[in-house]
Parts: structure tokens; C-alpha cells; sequence
């Protein structure tokens, strides 16, 4: 009986534990089935299992240890095993990483150690070269790949991380170019042309493309105004803001032509009060020049620059909110204003968020998450310091899985800044809406009066043009502007060739133009020494012969001829054609017929005039060059004193007079009448005040001032009065 009773309880002690661990077994695979179904990978902890039990040796007692029954738990239901939402398109946001969005700087000429690991680790999608890195262009190559090669993602120009530059030339020539390819703001803005900014702009572009350097970090935009930092007057391009706009466009799209990214700064308007915005926070006036402060960021957004850069500069007058909160950390300025108002889809920088104005009243790895979460697509973080690079880094990482900074904000920034890698590989050369006209140079407090032109050299020079050489080049030597070297060369394209002869001043006038000294003013022959008008003399008696003539009727040989024999003596005009007869009461020598054609009032000699009519997208200097002619010609010709024109305009121009003329420009008519504007204008989308105001030949003051504008904002379907 004792054996048997072990023997059954041998088997059922056997039967049970191995029946206790295939449920176990069953339980773990029904839920890994289900979890891995779905997709997951759940964090499960290990059971420990029961221990298998050895074959004990027969003959010997086993006092089985039952342990207390433990029911594996159901499976979880379906509903408990979702992991958390996810943003729409988790797909796409899988290669959003922090350190993608910084544009850092590196200490040195070399990198050390500690950077290259960095480097390497993060991952950044920029680094912005200081002056500290640059020796010259033989030691700033190499430097870069070291770069490029540190992060491992590629070594061509459009690889990340972009390098980007803050080259503004004059004072901040950190690429230490020459003075021809670095001008500053300022100078660019005391000659006040066009071409020779949009030319600077192309130089400086082809010294970073040489170089590898992809982005520049100009032009600044900013309006030197009252109260604004003495060192901001170098970079800025004057005090006139429509001036600032027309300057600082022209040197972006030379920056575009040349094959490089500008970005303009700094939004909204660093030359304005308090403090630099880098050492203390700026503020922007709340007055109606913050209108004329922003309004060259607005053009810039409108022209689509492809990139901006936001200040720390505090707008009290936009962001209602926060009054004194950073431009570079308002979601008011960056995402109501630019993004959505503006309808701006480029790239938006903050800048150095490492800079005093900032670090100073905050961690600089929540104002990195600020500036994201504010719709800026990068950051800029310049002191160097790797592990600050990476404490930001992760917040920002921190920030996102927490769902406190949305993820969506950092792949739309990522698909923007993707743009520009693409945009590196293959260049849109030149602004949308090409450059604003420079409105016309106030002289003495009189508007409207148009500029003078850049002296002539004292005389005609030739030039020949050296490896290397641009019509920039030239024009800046000799201190003349491009366009007139184009009309005295008579260019059809700006392309040089090594060797080519140009010649650098306008021809000395032809000696036939100087008045011939032979015979000397035959104005009015001299009155021979008139036998001073004698007084009548006294009629010869009658039947003595006629007195003969006095030798004045023999006039000398610089006198008109003398009457032909028999004709009477010249004592009245002799009689013309009824029809060629002046009226009565005109005085003879003030009807005098026209012998060819008299000129009109201001009409050029040896000039023909044509009538062109504007089309959408011209403006003064575009005709201009199609006719040969200067603007500053166009409005005196039409008495223009704005730069302004709108589609439809009838322009009178004088052009030589053997010049083939375009198709499209007919003769001028006697008596032109001028096409009435139009007194209002519905805002289409994509309209902004200096759109609107260049097509009516009307200022943006005006504009403001007609229609009792507080703001620059508008909204499509708003009608403004465009007409006083």
C-alpha cells in the first residue's frame, strides 16, 4: 500500500508540474503572438520558471514542493496593447534628428579632439565659420573637409553640415577677401546703384563657392534709424528704408547668381532702439517708423529670399502677447506674421541663441526649444562648446518625445532645409519679381530729384581685361558703374575675354562739335559800323541820278549773299509761299519755319522719339537697357518724379535717330494723352504694400497715409485707394 501510494503520487506530482508549465508555455506564446501581430515589441519581464525537476532514482522518496498556484493572466485585450499616438506621418519624421536643425561653430584653424567627436555624434546640419577659423583660403579648403569628413555624410558643397558665413564685408571681411569683392553695406549704399550691388553680391558669391561655403549670412536689412548702435552703421545699406529694400535685393540676387543661399537679417529691424541685440535685447519702436523698419523684411519674404534670419530684437507693436518678447522666440512674429501672413516658405534662422541677449535671462537649451516650438526651422548656437551643443540637443530630444515641442514643426522645418541642399545641387539664379527700382535721391530737401551719376574719369582710358576679371571689377577700379562701361563698349553681354580692350570713359567730343573759330559769330553780321544809322538822309533832287550803294550792300564774305542783280535791295524778307507766311500779328523772326523738324523742349540732338508702353514686370532700368537709355533720362523725358510705374503707363523716350527701335514702340504721337490710373485696387494674394505701391508709382507712406493704415498686413479681397 506504501509503495503504490508513492508510486501514484510520483506520477500525479509529475503530471501536475508538467501540466503547470505547458500552460505557461502556452500563455507566453499566445501573447507574443499577439503582440508581435500587431506590430510592437512589449517590454515584458522574464517569469522564472518552475525548476525541472531530475529523474529522482526509484526506490526514493520525493516530498513534492508544491508552490501556490499561480493563473497566468489573460491575454491583455486588444484595445490595452495600442502604443501611444503617434503624429500623422510617424514615417516621415523618423530621420528628424535634434542636432539636424543647429547650425553650430568650431574653435580654432584645426579641429581638436573633442569638436571631431562631436561632430561625429550629432550630426549637425550646419556649421557656421567665425574668424577665428579663417587664416586665408589655402588654410579655410582643407579646414572644411576636415568638416565634412568629421561628420561622414558627404564632402560636396551641398553635404551636411552646410557651411555657412557671416560675410558682410568692410569691417566684418571674415573670409578676409579684397576690397573689391567685400565692400560694405555702407558703401554699397553711398554709391546707390543697383548693378554695382547686385555685382558685389555675385563676387562675394563666387569667393564662398570657391571655398566650399554654401550659405551666407547677409544681407542685413536693417534700417539705420535713430537710437540704433554706432556699429550698425557699417552693415547697414542707409536710413531710407525703400533704399535699404532696393540695395539689399540687388546684392541677393547677385548672392543667387553666384550660385550661393543669402539669408537677410535681421528680422524684424536690428537698427532700431536699445540694445545690439547680441550682447542686449533690442526693441523695436512702437511708432509708425516700425513700419518703415519691417517693411524691407516684408519685400524680402515677397521676392522670396530664400532665407531669414530673426533677431533678438522685441516688437511691443506686433506682439501684443508678450511685449517684450524675442522676435527669435515669438510664435506671434514668426508663425502669425511671416509664415502665415507673408505666406514666407523659406528657410527661418534664430540667431545665436548662445549671444548675452539671450543666455542671460534663460537656459539656452529652452530657448532652443522656444525658438522650434515658435516655427523657426533652425538655430544658430556660436560659442563653440561641444558639450552646449549637446545639452541642447537633448532637450530639444527631450522636448519632442514628450510632446511639449510637436514633432510636425521639426519635419516641416527638416523638408525646408532639405530644400536648400537641393537648391545647392542645382541653383535658381535670381530673386521672384526681380530687383525694386531705387527711389530717386532727395537733394537739398528738394524730392524727387534724380540722382547724379558717378563722375567720369577726367579722360578716356583703356583697359585690358586679365584672367580673373568681371564688369564689376572694372567698374569698381575705375570707379565708374558697370552700365556705363557696357554703353561706351557697346556690349551685348557682361561675358570678358583675356585680352579684350575696353575702353573706360566717354570719347573726347569731335572737333567738328566745337564751334569753328573762322568765321566768327556771323550772329548778326556787324551792323557796318552802320554809317550809324544815318538819319534818313534826304531824298535826291529831282533828275539827279540814284546815289550809288554804300559798300554795305557789298556785304563781306561771311554775310549771306547779296541780292542778284536787278532784285530789289534787301529792305524786306524776301516773299515766300502764302502758305509759309506767319500771322499777321507774329513777329518775323519768331515764326521762322522749321527746318528739319525743331527739337521738342529737352529732346536730345540727333535723337527720335517713340512711345513705350509698360508691361507687367518692367520697371525703369529694364527699359531703359532695352532702349540704350539711363532711367534717370526716363522720368525727366516724362517728368517722373517717383521710379514707380504700373502696367499700361506710356512712356516718351528719345533714341538715336538712325536706332532700330522694339516692334512694340511706335512714334511718339504730337500730343500723347496719358492713360488715366486707376483710383483703386482690389489685394490679390501674394500682394504686399511695396508690390502695390511700385506698380502705381505711389509710395508705401502714401498708401498708408490714403488709406488710414495702422498696419502692414493686408488681406486678399481689401480695397485700397491708390489715387489722391
Amino acid at each position: 500500500m506504501d509503495i503504490y501510494s508513492r508510486k501514484r503520487n510520483s506520477v500525479l506530482t509529475f503530471l501536475f508540474v508538467g501540466s503547470f508549465v505547458f500552460g505557461l508555455l502556452i500563455g507566453f506564446a499566445l501573447c507574443y503572438a499577439i503582440f508581435a501581430g500587431r506590430g510592437a515589441t512589449p517590454q515584458v519581464q522574464q517569469a522564472a520558471l518552475p525548476p525541472v525537476e531530475e529523474p529522482t532514482p526509484s526506490g526514493q522518496t520525493v516530498e513534492p514542493t508544491v508552490e501556490p498556484t499561480v493563473e497566468p493572466p489573460p491575454p491583455a485585450p486588444v484595445e490595452t496593447a495600442q502604443p501611444p499616438s503617434a503624429p500623422a506621418g510617424i514615417d516621415e519624421l523618423e530621420d528628424t534628428w535634434a542636432a539636424r536643425h543647429f547650425f553650430v561653430a568650431v574653435n580654432g584653424t584645426k579641429l581638436d579632439d573633442k569638436t571631431r567627436d562631436m561632430l561625429a555624434e550629432l550630426k549637425p546640419g550646419g556649421v557656421v565659420l567665425t574668424a577665428g577659423n579663417v587664416k586665408n583660403k589655402i588654410q579655410t579648403i582643407p579646414f572644411i573637409k576636415s568638416i565634412k569628413e568629421a561628420v561622414g555624410l558627404g564632402k560636396d558643397i551641398d553635404s551636411l553640415p552646410l557651411i555657412a558665413v557671416a560675410q558682410e564685408g568692410g569691417k566684418y571681411n571674415i573670409l578676409n577677401l579684397p576690397p573689391a569683392e567685400a565692400p560694405s553695406a555702407a558703401m554699397i549704399g553711398e554709391r546707390r546703384d543697383l548693378e554695382y550691388a547686385r555685382g558685389a553680391g555675385l563676387e562675394t558669391a563666387k569667393s564662398l563657392e570657391g571655398r566650399g561655403i554654401g550659405i551666407l549670412l547677409a544681407p542685413v536689412l536693417d534700417v539705420f534709424a535713430n537710437g540704433a548702435p554706432d556699429a550698425m552703421k557699417d552693415r547697414t545699406f542707409g536710413t531710407d528704408y525703400t533704399t535699404v529694400r532696393a540695395l539689399a535685393l540687388a546684392f541677393a540676387e547677385g548672392v543667387t547668381q553666384g550660385n550661393v543661399i543669402p539669408v537677410a537679417k535681421h528680422f524684424p529691424g536690428r537698427g532700431a532702439e536699445g540694445g545690439d541685440g547680441v550682447s542686449a535685447l533690442a526693441t523695436l519702436p512702437d511708432s509708425p517708423a516700425q513700419t518703415e523698419i519691417v517693411f524691407p523684411f516684408m519685400e524680402a519674404a515677397g521676392h522670396e529670399v530664400p532665407g531669414l534670419l530673426v533677431g533678438h530684437v522685441a516688437a511691443p507693436g506686433l506682439d501684443k502677447e508678450f511685449p517684450q518678447r524675442p522676435a527669435s522666440l515669438s510664435p506671434e512674429l514668426i508663425q502669425k506674421l511671416v509664415r502665415d501672413k507673408w505666406q514666407y516658405k523659406g528657410v527661418i534662422i534664430a540667431d545665436d541663441l548662445s549671444a548675452p541677449a539671450i543666455s542671460g535671462s534663460m537656459k539656452v537649451e529652452d530657448a532652443a526649444v522656444q525658438a522650434f516650438a515658435a516655427g523657426c526651422d533652425a538655430v544658430l548656437l556660436l560659442d563653440g562648446d561641444p558639450d552646449r551643443v549637446r545639452a541642447v540637443a537633448a532637450a530639444v530630444d527631450a522636448a519632442a518625445a514628450a510632446g511639449t515641442l510637436d514633432r510636425r514643426l521639426l519635419s516641416e522645418g527638416k523638408k525646408r532645409l532639405d530644400a536648400w541642399q537641393q537648391w545647392l545641387r542645382k541653383p535658381v539664379p535670381g530673386l521672384k519679381g526681380g530687383i525694386p527700382e531705387l527711389p530717386p535721391l532727395e537733394v537739398a530737401g528738394e524730392p524727387g530729384t534724380a540722382e547724379t551719376p558717378p563722375a567720369e574719369p577726367a579722360a578716356q582710358q583703356t583697359h585690358t581685361v586679365v584672367k580673373g576679371d568681371t564688369l564689376y571689377k572694372v567698374a569698381t577700379t575705375y570707379k565708374v558703374t558697370i552700365q556705363q562701361i557696357r554703353d561706351w563698349n557697346k556690349l551685348k553681354s557682361d561675358t570678358l575675354r583675356v585680352g579684350q580692350t575696353l575702353i573706360v570713359g566717354a570719347p573726347a567730343p569731335a572737333p567738328e562739335a566745337e564751334p569753328a573759330p573762322a568765321p566768327e559769330p556771323p550772329a548778326e553780321p556787324a551792323p557796318a559800323p552802320a554809317p550809324e544809322t544815318p538819319p534818313a538822309a534826304p531824298a535826291p533832287a529831282e533828275g539827279t541820278p540814284a546815289p550809288a550803294v554804300e559798300p554795305a550792300a557789298a556785304a563781306p564774305e561771311t554775310t549771306p549773299p547779296a541780292p542778284a542783280e536787278g532784285t530789289a535791295p534787301v529792305t524786306e524778307p524776301a516773299a515766300a509761299p502764302e502758305s509759309a507766311q506767319p500771322p499777321a500779328d507774329v513777329p518775323a523772326e519768331e515764326a521762322a519755319p522749321e527746318q528739319p523738324a525743331a527739337p521738342a523742349e529737352g529732346q536730345p540732338a540727333n535723337t527720335k522719339a517713340v512711345m513705350h508702353k509698360v508691361k507687367a514686370g518692367e520697371f525703369l532700368a529694364t527699359i531703359a537697357s532695352e532702349y540704350g537709355v539711363t532711367y534717370q533720362d526716363i522720368m525727366t523725358w516724362n517728368g517722373l518724379t517717383k521710379t514707380g510705374i504700373y502696367a499700361g503707363q506710356e512712356l516718351k523716350l528719345y533714341v538715336p535717330a538712325d536706332a532700330s527701335v522694339p516692334a512694340a514702340a511706335p512714334a511718339a504721337p504730337a500730343a500723347p494723352v496719358a492713360e488715366e490710373k486707376p483710383s483703386t485696387y482690389t489685394v490679390q494674394r501674394g500682394d504686399f504694400l511695396g508690390k502695390i505701391a511700385d506698380a502705381h508709382g505711389v509710395t508705401v507712406k502714401q498708401l498708408m497715409d490714403w488709406n488710414s493704415l495702422k498696419s502692414i498686413d493686408l488681406q486678399v479681397g481689401q480695397v485700397l485707394k491708390v489715387k489722391e
